[in-house]
């Protein structure tokens, strides 16, 4: 079932409610860096170890981190390209989520949140929609072999900088001007 929840968080609450929730679980954060904010939250407040990458790295990486004595397992992979970073990355390390998903084994039960968003601005909404139909159609094929799964899937959302305008407003001027100049596109109206 497919349900907008439009979270707030109004109340903290304590890291030991998390740890017996995340008890005997793994977690799969898939996304940009809006998923390893999230999940460096959860590694430093739970105090997890490290076991491959560095989430507090800017660069675009697998990241697995555990707490042993809860049993909990955290796993966070940067969303398929195009994923637009700030410097150069392998290619390896972009692997799609419907593949993360598919790779996923009857019977599981971890918790799952998706985010495309930011790094994907800058391409066409007909490819957006393909990877978001693509990770769609894995969703489903989860469910039939692991139905005690939670998934979450995190949506658009605005950026704003105190000396600039909102990223979302960038990116859609950018778009915008773009099919404006291109010739092949002359038939739009300016």
């Amino acid at each position: 079932m497919w349900q907008n929840v439009r979270c707030k968080i109004t109340k903290r609450l304590p890291i030991t409610i998390y740890k017996r929730c995340f008890a005997n679980r793994q977690l799969l954060l898939i996304g940009d860096s809006n998923v390893r904010s999230s999940g460096t939250t959860i590694i430093n407040k739970m105090e997890f170890k490290h076991l491959k990458g560095n989430p507090n790295s800017h660069l675009p990486q697998d990241v697995l981190a555990y707490d042993k004595n809860n049993s909990i397992t955290l796993s966070m992979f940067p969303h398929q390209l195009p994923y637009y970073a700030h410097k150069f990355v392998d290619k390896n390390v972009f692997v799609s989520a419907a593949k993360r998903l598919d790779d996923i084994p009857a019977g599981d039960n971890r918790i799952i949140l998706i985010h495309l968003w930011m790094h994907m601005l800058r391409i066409s909404v007909h490819a957006f929609r393909h990877h978001v139909r693509q990770i769609r159609q894995a969703i489903e094929r989860l469910i039939q072999r692991s139905p005690n799964v939670h998934i979450s899937i995190k949506g658009p959302h605005t950026y704003t900088y105190k000396d600039q305008l909102p990223v979302d407003y960038a990116a859609h001027t950018n778009m915008v001007g773009r099919i404006r100049r291109s010739p092949k596109q002359s038939h739009i109206s300016q």
